[in-house]
């Protein structure tokens, strides 16, 4: 035994419609979440910078770049590493 829907052409067309909006939200979703930026460990930020951990530690205590605190380890964002750079570069 086989169950059937019946619709009219209207309501396809309205699902099809709900289904391809709830699809193209997922996807974004996904997009905006793939592209927030993460958080880097003093290593990872100085192989980004070519630079040793020393020389990052020393940026840090000087107040030239911004980290942050996590769980008393220190974490840094990428680009507001590299503007705080630029703005210090441009000084």
């Amino acid at each position: 035994m086989t169950n059937a829907v019946i619709m009219s052409e209207k309501q396809l067309q309205q699902l099809k419609d709900e289904l391809a909006s709830d699809i193209l939200k997922g996807v974004e979703r996904l997009l905006a979440s793939s592209s927030e930026e993460r958080a880097v460990d003093r290593r990872q930020m100085a192989e980004t910078l070519g630079v040793g951990i020393a020389t990052i530690d020393r940026l840090v205590s000087q107040g030239v770049i911004p980290s942050m605190l996590i769980n008393s380890r220190r974490a840094f964002l990428p680009s507001e590493v590299f503007e705080a750079l630029k703005a210090k570069s441009a000084a």
